[in-house]
């Protein structure tokens, strides 16, 4: 069958439900066109993607199979005016109409994305019009088609000069799908004002070290930005993700128990997988929070490393908190749980069920 840039578009603005197969036949067909000349050689898992100077295309990054069939289209009903020769403009809708299909309906989000889509769309041709979502349901659920997303955002994440690049606004979701562990740690660096390396030092729990240093093991190529790793959901490269919230449930709820402590709407909102020793939890996220707040945070102290004169050890080190931790017979003074219960007393309101910030405004000391 040949398939045609009419047929998708034509179906589109009827807001007839297109099969995720005629999609994936039309992208893979139309991506074979995104070909940019690779600047350095590109590897990841010791899987040589490309070498330098060399012509790739978002293909490059995938195997692609062909076979099957597509059902035959019925062309007596497609019109001339329908015929769309700008496949940018396609490809942007295709992947657009996908993230809004299974964004979050709560609210008018879906409605800030169509806008989105739509004032990306007008960059490359006025005759924008963004459809019914609902076209889009159940693409999501073709492993074929999720792959393809994954691919094309992973080359157009390495390649920003593509002329399709545009359409990364639709598959920017397939990067770290079911991987929150990692966003959640890349969240709490920035909330809480500290880098990577540091973030180890501010973990007193054995099991969420454990957790830690499973994520962060030798040679998972979680530092490389074009790395499959950050698409090891999307491209099925594991039966399950080792970064999702329920592989670290601890670390997950300590993460986003500080966060939200440290004023995060984010973390007051994340879900708590399964109840994990949350009193411990909160321990220790009361004395995260309250020692980043005392030194980093307040704008006085922002930039400084100052140094305990009886240790030498810099106040806003994890190890000289756990040392007045320990000083103090292992609790958290009264100034430290009292900033726990103010800020559990402001989450009594607007909170969701079965959420850090619930829980938070449910438990004071």
């Amino acid at each position: 069958m040949e398939l045609t840039e009419s047929y998708p578009f034509s179906m589109f603005q009827r807001s007839v439900a297109v099969g995720s197969d005629v999609i994936t036949c039309y992208l893979s067909s139309v991506l074979k066109k995104d070909t940019v000349k690779s600047k350095e050689k590109w590897m990841s898992f010791g899987v040589k993607i490309c070498e330098k100077e060399e012509d790739i295309t978002p293909l490059s990054l995938i195997k692609i199979l062909e076979g099957g069939s597509v059902q035959e289209i019925d062309k007596t009903s497609l019109k001339s005016e329908d015929d769309i020769t700008d496949d940018r403009w396609l490809v942007m809708m295709i992947f657009g109409l996908y993230r809004i299909s299974i964004s979050p309906t709560l609210g008018n989000y879906r409605d800030t994305l169509s806008l989105r889509l739509k004032s990306l769309g007008s960059s490359i041709t006025h005759k924008w019009k963004v459809p019914n979502p609902n076209v889009a349901l159940g693409w999501e659920r073709d492993s074929s088609f999720l792959s393809l997303a994954a691919a094309c955002d992973m080359f157009w994440n390495k390649h920003p000069e593509s002329s399709f690049a545009l359409s990364r606004f639709g598959t920017i979701i397939t990067r770290s799908k079911d991987s929150s562990i990692i966003s959640s740690i890349i969240h709490m660096t920035n909330v809480a004002n500290m880098n990577l390396d540091d973030l180890m030092d501010w973990i007193f729990d054995k099991t969420m070290g454990d957790e830690f240093r499973k994520i962060f093991k030798p040679d998972e190529e979680l530092d490389y930005e074009f790395s499959y790793v950050h698409y090891i959901s999307a491209l099925r490269l594991a039966l399950k993700s080792p970064y999702s919230a329920t592989e670290s449930p601890m670390l997950h709820i300590w993460i986003h128990m500080t966060c939200a402590l440290l004023g995060s709407t984010r973390s007051i909102c994340a879900r708590i997988p399964e109840e994990v020793g949350l009193p411990k939890i909160r321990i220790f996220a009361t004395l995260v929070a309250f020692s980043r707040r005392e030194t980093v945070l307040k704008p006085k102290n922002k930039g400084k490393n100052t140094a305990d004169s009886a240790s030498g050890i810099e106040e806003t080190s994890g190890e000289y908190w756990y040392m007045k931790f320990i000083s103090n017979g292992s609790k958290l003074t009264t100034e430290q749980t009292d900033f726990y219960n103010e800020r559990a007393e402001a989450m009594k309101t607007g909170v969701r069920e079965r959420t850090i910030g619930e829980w938070i405004s449910k438990n004071k000391f």
